[in-house]
């Protein structure tokens, strides 16, 4: 099954970091069970109409944008299982 996955930050500040280095952990952590997660990184800051287009009102946000219907988690996503299921992903 293969997932495409959006994480919106805001520049290089060490929160924009961290989530950087979950979303890719959580990308790796699935990739290994066998499910094909493409993720996108959206810096608001170098795309501005990202934030008006899709709506971002809280950074970092993860958004799961296929399969329909989208879904988000907003805040840190550490704890794989709980991202995972908040997402609907297997």
């Amino acid at each position: 099954m293969k997932y495409v996955l959006k994480l919106y930050i805001s520049g290089e500040s060490e929160r924009a970091k961290t989530a950087k280095e979950e979303a890719h952990a959580l990308s790796n952590y699935y990739y290994n069970g066998g499910y094909e997660i493409e993720l996108e990184i959206v810096d608001v800051l170098k795309n501005k109409d990202a934030i008006k287009n899709d709506a971002v009102f809280i950074l970092p946000t993860l958004e799961r944008v296929f399969p329909l219907p989208r879904r988000r988690v907003v805040g840190q996503f550490s704890d794989v299982q709980k991202v995972f299921s908040y997402l609907c992903i297997a």
